[in-house]
């Protein structure tokens, strides 16, 4: 990887190449530099430059359209100045073309593409300040308009949220007041209404650095994240009965991680890279869930100690691991790895 990069997007193309946008070349509260946005194509196994973004953004969020374009929303900047602007980018012309913005600048928003196309945006922080957003909107790529929607009973940085069977979408925890306080409650938005229903609360509050996936059989799973106090780590998972709106525990990891990414493979395994111990200690370690046994198993560590970073499942079952830091206030990393599941 040519730039380092931290608290950036990755985003798997429908050619299995995979895009990476934003971020910063330092790990702390604003950010220094902006790296370009890259491509890294898994055949060859080579990093190209691809279109530039019109704006630079670091903790946005970004992910693929039903017709295989890019959406990148929100974000901040090197001065922690939070972004409204949308943008779009084309694989096919190697361009970025500027859409409509929000109706609220956010960054740590959660963000995620509804059945119909469109696409939710939810909670969020203000320019670094400890201002909590608690609107959501929807974009509609037809209109390139943003129309605001039913807003979350609980603001803040809401990171995670899922598609859940039912069409619906839940977003888990986060934090919601000042002291990053994280909390324990959960809420599912219907499309069909443009309204959110609090539901079940976790065992645990869990903050924004948790990780979060469905199982192959559509269960939500989450791992790990910041509890009462942010200087911790958390080293319990949990499950989402969508039906009964209830939270279940599951068996935690081997090592608690905060920051660390979660990728279902094919095998139907959650695989855990990487994440911060504590506000000072990292780990390399990877641990692989069993969701049939309830069982981790540990695998090969990476190579590097990292949080911060992202691991996207390529076409052929490996899994990318890109970026990421070292601890706050210190450079981001510009290694990838590769780790391959094997036959």
């Amino acid at each position: 990887m040519a730039q380092p990069r931290t608290m950036h997007q990755a985003t798997r193309l429908l050619d299995g190449s995979v895009l990476m946008t934003g971020g910063a070349d330092r790990q702390d509260s604003w950010g220094v530099g902006m790296p370009p946005p890259e491509i890294y194509d898994p055949v060859a196994g080579t990093w190209r430059g691809a279109g530039l973004l019109h704006v630079d953004r670091l903790a946005h969020v970004a992910t693929i359209l039903l017709d295989g374009r890019v959406f990148v929303a929100g974000g901040r900047d090197s001065d922690c100045v939070s972004t409204a602007t949308a943008e779009i980018y084309d694989p096919d012309t190697d361009t970025w073309t500027l859409t409509g913005e929000m109706q609220e600048a956010r960054d740590q928003h959660a963000m995620v593409v509804l059945p119909d196309g469109r696409v939710l945006v939810a909670g969020g922080w203000r320019d670094c300040t400890g201002t909590m957003i608690s609107t959501a909107e929807i974009y509609d790529p037809a209109t390139g308009v943003w129309n605001p929607t039913g807003g979350l009973h609980l603001g803040g940085a809401r990171n995670g949220a899922l598609m859940l069977p039912d069409g619906k979408v839940l977003v888990p925890g986060g934090v919601t007041c000042c002291g990053y306080a994280a909390i324990a409650e959960s809420e599912v938005f219907d499309p069909a209404t443009g309204l959110w229903t609090v539901t079940g609360s976790m065992n645990h509050p869990r903050g924004d650095t948790y990780s979060l996936l469905l199982l192959a059989d559509g269960v939500p799973f989450i791992v790990g994240g910041w509890g009462v106090s942010a200087a911790g780590a958390l080293a319990s998972c949990e499950v989402y009965d969508f039906v009964r709106g209830t939270w279940s525990l599951r068996a935690p990891t081997a090592e608690p991680r905060r920051g660390s990414t979660s990728t279902l493979m094919l095998d139907g395994r959650a695989l855990v890279i990487s994440g911060a111990v504590s506000s000072s200690e990292l780990t390399g370690t990877v641990e692989a869930y069993d969701p049939g046994l309830d069982r981790w198993q540990g695998e090969s560590p990476l190579p590097e100690s990292r949080a911060n970073h992202t691991a996207t499942l390529l076409v052929d079952g490996r899994v990318l691991v890109v970026g990421g830091s070292q601890g706050y206030a210190t450079p981001a990393t510009d290694t990838a790895w590769i780790f391959d599941p094997g036959p």
